[in-house]
């Protein structure tokens, strides 16, 4: 209520309310806390909450439904998954913006967020086409407004949030200051880890991962990838150059070609990365 009364434009709750009390024996209930969250969510049509995708069937790529959340608030709003895929090292580098389960699509929790904060943003996005999107990693939590729940509730006055949080998407989750504090729940190695260590603790929690989807897509700041017919010209291209330009090297410089070879070689990797690196 205190976030809409700011005038936050979406907000999005990356928390599971996956059960509810059971008063009396009356399925759904609730207590009177989930009876209010539930009316606040209700309030206003701008509430995205995060749900799981559920595959117990393993023996085929179907999806077969969704979890983590109790239909006494999913009823009353937008829902979203919040899985997101990863590689054999646990490292999150890609997002799915939207799945078919159970014979209907599904958007992404940040996808959702699209929806209800900048709908033509949202259609583009999608209408790329791709089953999986790389992320362009921007930062880590402190690289985005971020306020405690506590404070804002407790001592920040409207004027405060407001000025935090007017026409802007919020997200409401888990990301403590300690990064001791449960260093595994919610949290993934990302590509932007300042640490090599394998051993490392993972560097960024899910919320600030969504976060990046979202810069990623309204700033249209996507990770583009070379074609396979491209890079195979290029490789041949730069390949018979290169052998047509050392064999005239040492034919004109024959006493100093290792030298000459070597430099060249160097300075083509350098070119050749920043190339590769700005345009794609």
């Amino acid at each position: 209520n205190k976030l809409n009364a700011a005038g936050a434009r979406v907000i999005g709750l990356d928390l599971y309310f996956n059960s509810v009390a059971d008063l009396g024996g009356q399925k759904n209930e609730g207590t009177v806390a989930d009876s209010l969250l539930r009316e606040a969510i209700r309030a206003k049509d701008n509430v995205v909450l995060a749900c799981t995708i559920e595959d117990e069937n393993k023996e085929d790529d179907r999806l077969e439904g969704i979890g983590g959340v109790d239909t006494f608030f999913s009823n009353h709003a937008t829902l979203g998954y919040g899985n997101l895929p990863s590689n054999a090292t646990r490292t999150i580098r890609l997002v799915s913006p939207r799945e078919t389960i159970g014979g209907r699509e599904v958007p992404a929790f940040s996808t959702a967020i699209l929806g209800k904060y900048d709908k033509a943003k949202q259609q583009k996005y999608l209408a790329r086409g791709r089953p999986v999107e790389h992320i362009y990693f921007t930062g880590h939590r402190e690289d985005f407004i971020f306020n405690h729940l506590d404070r804002m509730l407790d001592s920040m006055t409207i004027a405060e949030v407001r000025a935090t949080c007017q026409d802007r998407i919020v997200l409401v989750g888990y990301a403590p200051d300690d990064p001791w504090a449960n260093p595994i729940l919610d949290r993934h190695y990302t590509p932007i880890n300042p640490s090599y260590d394998t051993k490392a603790i993972p560097d960024m929690y899910g919320i600030v991962i969504h976060a990046n989807v979202l810069q990623m897509v309204l700033s249209e700041q996507y990770i583009r990838s070379v074609p396979r017919w491209l890079a195979f010209l290029m490789s041949v291209f730069i390949c018979y150059a290169n052998v047509r330009f050392f064999r005239w090297v040492y034919r004109r410089f024959h006493q100093s070609f290792h030298g000459i070879a070597r430099g060249i070689q160097l300075l083509e990797f350098v070119v050749f990365f920043f190339l590769i690196t700005l345009v794609f």
